[in-house]
Parts: C-alpha cells; structure tokens; sequence
C-alpha cells in the first residue's frame, strides 16, 4: 500500500463540493481517470507543479489544499510548508526502502 499525499482529502473534498468525478476532473488534464485515481491513492506523486494546477482548474487558492502544521500557533509561508511536506515525503520513502 502506498502513502497517500496529505493533500488527498482536501481535493477530494473539493471535488465533491463542486460536482466533478474522477473521471470528469482528469478529463481537464487530457488524463485517464485511472491516472487521477493513482493520485488519489498514493500510486503517483502529486508534484507540487501539479497541485498548483488542481487547485487552478477548481478555482480555489492552493493553501486550501495544504494539511495544516503540526503546531496552530506556527504560521508557515507556503514554501516553508511545501518544502516540509516535501521533507516528510522523502523520509517516508527512506523509511520504506529501509525495510
């Protein structure tokens, strides 16, 4: 089973909220809804260029999309928070081919 991205819930929830299927919303990539299900479960990266453009095609600011940090009284500039995703990411996959 493969880690999802923490940013899965939040795109499926605005998914829901604003009517697109999986199908329908690859469609806006020229993708396969296989394609954008490999994303959702964790069998493809969602790069950070990548983000940028889901949130791009549902209309909403990218920091909608972001968990938020660990600490609520932290405020992290959005590099700072995509560079620790980034971060936790690479460990995870460290931590994977350790085993």
């Amino acid at each position: 089973m493969k880690n999802k991205s923490p940013v899965v819930g939040p795109i499926k929830a605005a998914l829901k909220r604003q009517g697109y299927t999986y199908e329908s919303f690859a469609g806006l990539f020229g993708k396969t809804e296989g394609w954008f299900g490999f994303l959702m479960t964790g069998q493809r990266r969602i790069t950070i260029d990548l983000l940028y453009d889901i949130a791009e095609k549902l209309g909403i600011d990218v920091k909608s999309l972001l968990p938020s940090t660990d600490q609520p009284e932290e405020k992290l500039s959005l590099e700072e928070l995509m560079r620790k995703i980034a971060r936790e990411e690479i460990e995870k996959n460290k931590q994977k081919e350790a085993k």
